[in-house]
């Protein structure tokens, strides 16, 4: 009988591995009921940690922090302090960051950028005189700036999610435009043949990368694909039923969780969703595209540490972006909306 690894477990819940190295560690960036579903399936199948392998990565992990040169930091420009706990996607991004982090010998602290209490060159003070040498900077999509941080002399930074204003800041994302063209891609072999997409402001925010996307795999092959809505708000409802009735959709692509209430409202539960967030929560309810959040926070731990090599005064000129590709999340072929 084979040995139950990481990947063992990570398979059979849905998650990455990396997901539940930290469960397991009862790492805080794991939610309770995530953390207590993987024990559960780690019990279930007998998993064992390596001995041998665990002492090894401990006196691995000893000797890079004896030779670090300083900690890292997540800044969260948003204006709720538990902004990244309250967004699926942000948790993801920020375990993928403190796992990849402490992997290579680095700590990782957070720090909320909109504390009314502290000024911005007060909360800089700071960061500088604990060593801090890279800011992974979460701010919202609506303005897309640093908050004054990008001023630091010599401090390494990364967008995360997001296109930074400033131009000499690099950053990490999803593809959004690749991740429409895979979710169209499987359900075209699936036998769907008139798919709508549905998205909300972060469309327009992204540049258009979700209906870009869209229209782009549309015109390949001139399919005949509902049109695009975008800018849809919650209380957006009758502008849906009308785009609906016009352009009946067989499936619809989306990530904006109330359309399952509108569909409902429509006496339309059975139609075929597709998450383009999708998470490991979602797999009893949605098909979708994972954007594998944690993958997204490991590649920006190593562009930062690429960044510190060659950090100076003098910030670079070209900003640099790291995209990661999501993976396509099967899910059931009709959504259970039974909320």
């Amino acid at each position: 009988m084979s040995r139950i690894t990481l990947k063992s477990v990570a398979e059979r819940v849905g998650v990455s591995k990396m997901a539940v190295s930290l469960a397991l560690r009862g790492h805080p960036s794991i939610s309770q009921t995530r953390r207590e579903e993987i024990e559960r399936v780690a019990d279930e199948l007998g998993y064992q940690p390596d001995g041998e392998l665990s002492a090894a990565m401990t006196r691995l992990a000893n000797a890079q922090k004896t030779a670090s040169q300083g900690n890292l930091a997540i800044l969260n420009l948003h204006d709720k302090v538990n902004s990244l706990k309250l967004w699926e996607s942000y948790r993801r991004y920020t375990a993928g960051i403190i796992e990849r982090a402490e992997e290579l010998g680095f700590s990782v602290s957070e720090h909320w950028g909109r504390d009314p209490s502290i000024s911005v060159e007060r909360l800089s003070s700071i960061l500088q005189a604990r060593g801090v040498r890279g800011l992974f900077i979460f701010s919202s999509l609506a303005n897309r700036e640093c908050g004054g941080f990008e001023a630091i002399p010599r401090m390494g930074m990364l967008g995360m999610g997001f296109r930074p204003l400033a131009k000499h800041v690099d950053y990490v994302t999803n593809d959004q435009f690749a991740t429409v063209r895979l979710a169209l891609g499987a359900i075209i072999k699936m036998g769907f043949s008139r798919p709508g997409l549905v998205v909300g402001p972060n469309d327009a925010l992204l540049e258009q990368r979700y209906s870009g996307g869209f229209k782009s795999f549309q015109s390949a092959g001139s399919k005949d694909f509902a049109e695009p809505l975008t800018g849809v708000l919650p209380g957006d409802y009758n502008v849906f039923c009308d785009w609906f009735e016009r352009w009946s959709p067989d499936v619809i692509l989306t990530h904006e969780s109330f359309i399952c209430d509108w569909l409902i409202k429509m006496d339309q539960a059975d139609l075929p969703l597709v998450h383009l967030d999708w998470h490991p929560s979602m797999k009893e309810e949605w098909m979708g595209v994972d954007q594998q959040g944690e993958l997204i926070g490991a590649a920006a731990v190593d562009l930062m540490l690429e960044k510190l090599r060659v950090v100076s005064d003098r910030q670079p000129r070209v900003q640099r972006a790291v995209t990661v590709s999501g993976v396509w999340r099967p899910g059931p072929q009709k959504s259970v909306l039974t909320q």
